[in-house]
């Protein structure tokens, strides 16, 4: 193979996202025992499920060049694309039942939530999210040889964009049922009663890369250990909007319209840094093909984003949960703390690339 050549390809890496925290429900396990109106006992367990992620597809496509004197540079794009839905359904209590109290909430972006109400009427709740992904880098690499191994150092500029929705949607059955907000409990028909949280976050900026790449012959083989690792810190703006509403339909006391419609908006913009770490570890085979080299490659790859937060970016939840009559109720002192958690990806890929 001559000194100077062009080097292209595709790398279609099979991830999984993870992330450090990223709730999509909140469940209440309440119990009030009483045994009057001022002597009474309550449990109060909360428990978080967190958004499930499956397996996907990212691929990635490269460009690259490489001078006699071992000067050169390298181009690549991957993006990561996915959506997801998840639903639950809320318990039954019986129409007056005060054990139970908003068994389910959403997740709180900027302190926004909705949960499902408790009485008689079947209840549920579904969380959809996206997240997307997307990395471009423009690197000058230097080729050095060590030994029998040679290895590649670069720097450059790399953009990067981050879109992540988070949006909830809680609907319940029509049917006869209680009002015991009031007292005394006003008898209502509901013939339509939902509540929608839309959400997401973004981020795009541009920062320094650096790389290094070893890539070690095994023997007098056509295969070889290749290892990569890259790291950057991208500046730009960071954007979050999130909205709720509120719309029930009936009668109450038998005649009287019932007729609500509530809706609240919140935004966040900011100037922020997220840093981007990938690695690859793998195993390359090369055959001469034509006037040049086909490659293929196995490996395990990984890559985090510090401080790219959740599908909803919150850290807790907003929900009232509490007792009616317990001094619990409303929301807790730290619902919808924006939480500037990681995420990242882990999984295979195979490289397909031709030298010239």
């Amino acid at each position: 193979m001559a000194s100077s050549h062009w080097n292209g390809g595709v790398n279609l890496q099979v991830v999984e996202p993870f992330f450090q925290n990223n709730p999509a429900f909140y469940f209440l396990s309440a119990r009030r025992v009483a045994a009057g109106d001022a002597n009474f006992t309550v449990t109060d367990i909360q428990s978080q499920k967190d958004v499930s992620h499956d397996v996907d597809v990212a691929p990635e496509f490269f460009l690259g060049y490489v001078s006699e004197s071992g000067l050169g540079f390298r181009t690549r794009y991957w993006f990561f694309d996915q959506k997801t839905k998840q639903t639950t359904a809320a318990p039954q209590t019986s129409v007056t039942d005060l054990t139970l109290s908003f068994p389910i909430s959403s997740a709180a972006p900027i302190g926004l939530d909705i949960d499902t109400r408790d009485n008689n009427l079947r209840d549920s709740m579904t969380v959809e999210t996206k997240l997307n992904t997307q990395i471009w880098d423009g690197i000058i690499t230097k080729n050095y040889e060590v030994q029998n191994s040679v290895i590649v150092l670069g720097a450059g500029a790399r953009y990067a964009y981050m879109s992540q929705q988070y949006n909830a949607f809680e609907t319940q059955e029509p049917g006869a049922t209680l009002d015991i907000r009031m007292n005394p409990p006003v008898p209502q028909f509901i013939t339509a009663h939902k509540k929608d949280l839309l959400s997401g976050h973004n981020f795009w900026g541009w920062g320094p890369v650096i790389m290094i790449e070893d890539t070690i012959p095994l023997g007098q083989s056509s295969f070889s250990l290749v290892g990569l690792a890259r790291g950057s810190a991208v500046y730009g703006p960071a954007k979050q909007q999130a909205s709720k509403t509120l719309l029930v339909r009936g009668t109450q006391n038998g005649n009287e319209i019932l007729n609500e419609n509530a809706f609240v908006q919140r935004k966040n913009r900011h100037q922020t840094v997220l840093e981007i770490i990938d690695a690859e570890l793998g195993i390359a085979y090369n055959k001469k093909w034509g006037k040049g080299e086909l490659s293929g490659q196995l490996s395990l790859v990984a890559q985090e984003w510090i401080g790219g937060g959740s599908a909803s970016k919150s850290a807790t939840t907003g929900a009232g949960f509490g007792l009616p009559g317990s001094g619990m109720t409303g929301a807790p002192q730290v619902a919808g703390v924006t939480s500037e958690s990681n995420f990242g990806f882990v999984g295979g890929a195979f490289k397909l690339g031709y030298l010239y």
